[in-house]
């Protein structure tokens, strides 16, 4: 039986809105997941425009081939890029997974 596709669902909190240098850095190296990773089928990101996110101001939805494809992707090292820019900027990160139906 095959493995149902996941949804990878983050919100980041910083402390404040990085600069433009910053944020084109940080969409660089956000782009660069689905062509640098097996198993992305999708990738859809922003910041905030409704202000009703409690202060999480950068949201992520990706989807992922399997549950195998996502644990892959958390170790890999251009996702761990991402989150030492992340870490460097004090980002707060709530993350959900959840299976797909198929």
């Amino acid at each position: 039986m095959p493995m149902p596709a996941m949804q990878h669902v983050v919100l980041i909190r910083l402390p404040e809105r990085p600069g433009e240098a910053d944020q084109a850095e940080l969409a660089r190296l956000v782009d660069a997941l689905p062509a640098s990773i097996p198993g992305i089928r999708r990738l859809h990101w922003g910041w905030d425009v409704s202000g009703r996110s409690r202060g999480y101001q950068l949201g992520l939805v990706m989807e992922f081939e399997s549950a195998e494809a996502l644990a892959a992707y958390l170790p890999h090292p251009v996702h761990q890029r991402v989150v030492a820019w992340l870490n460097a900027h004090q980002g707060e990160i709530l993350a959900f997974d959840f299976p797909l139906p198929g």
